[in-house]
């Protein structure tokens, strides 16, 4: 069987790209996988020291996981009820139209995600095809966790009191020393990131969210979170609220920090308006050349 595995040759094909354009062109090595830096990272990581409790469950074999633990809610389903009762529910809902809320399933997942790791860190799985819902379970958990952090920001007496006292974070840029106060632990742990082998579907999560589409036509005059801002970073589409945005390459992070902060940003071929269409009288007629080989 080994023998039927060996590779008889490797192919490569190599594709002309614009410098201006490197950014966009696809990261993927497929002749080796396109995480291996990462995952040596991890490995180098584990010599030194114990992964966190998300990279342990993940890490954990099959065999040694404690199968008492899962509940099949098919053969109980008082379990699932349970599960949803308003005193498992989150605080904090995404406002969408007053008539659409989750489905059972779906508040089930976002009760259980806000119980088993808002106190602490773990892994959660939700498996669903798409057109399930699991883009709009995502939104509840964002509203779930900004709301958590309003009501911990809430009992301050000052805003100053929300960062620590010590250690800042100084570093030098250029001629001058940046310095940056860090917030205090409790006020921190609110974020989230987005990844995924597609980054379609990460870039449609990254710019889904922020849009005013994505609220109940109800919200939409008044939902203002950076609405300006948010704007800008969805190139001119209506946005509501800067909660997520697009990153990982250094041509993204260019790309936001120029949009957010600065109110501007390069235009490139994808944001520049289309050519106008040529005039019917100017229009080339075509043109068709015949060849013969005798």
């Amino acid at each position: 069987m080994a023998e039927a595995l060996e590779p008889v040759g490797v192919r490569v094909r190599s594709v002309a790209v614009r410098v201006d354009h490197a950014g966009d062109a696809d990261q993927q090595d497929f002749l080796n996988s396109f995480i291996a830096a990462d995952l040596e990272r991890v490995a180098g990581a584990l010599a030194r020291q114990d992964p966190g409790a998300g990279l342990a469950a993940y890490l954990t074999p099959g065999a040694a996981f404690d199968k008492a633990r899962r509940i099949d809610l098919r053969q109980r389903p008082e379990a699932a009820l349970a599960g949803v009762a308003p005193a498992r529910t989150p605080a904090g809902r995404w406002p969408a139209e007053a008539g659409h809320p989750l489905a059972l399933s779906q508040q089930f997942a976002v009760n259980a995600v806000h119980a088993e790791l808002a106190p602490g860190a773990g892994l959660f799985a939700v498996n669903g095809p798409p057109g399930t819902g699991k883009t709009t379970l995502l939104r509840d958990c964002c509203a779930a966790a900004v709301v958590e952090r309003a009501r911990r920001l809430a009992g301050l007496r000052l805003p100053s009191e929300a960062f620590a006292q010590q250690d800042p974070y100084v570093w030098k840029s250029g001629d001058y020393t940046r310095t940056v106060t860090p917030l205090r632990p409790e006020f921190t742990g609110f974020e989230m990131v987005v990844a995924s082998a597609n980054n379609g579907a990460v870039e449609n999560i990254s710019t889904e969210i922020p849009a005013r589409a994505a609220l109940g036509r109800q919200w939409w005059e008044e939902a203002d979170y950076f609405a300006e801002q948010a704007t800008r970073l969805l190139k001119g589409e209506p946005a509501w609220g800067a909660v997520a945005a697009r990153l990982g390459s250094k041509r993204n992070r260019m790309e936001f920090v120029n949009r957010f902060w600065h109110g501007k940003y390069r235009q490139t071929d994808a944001d520049a308006p289309p050519p106008p269409p040529v005039p019917p009288q100017r229009r080339p007629r075509p043109r068709t050349d015949f060849g013969v080989s005798g």
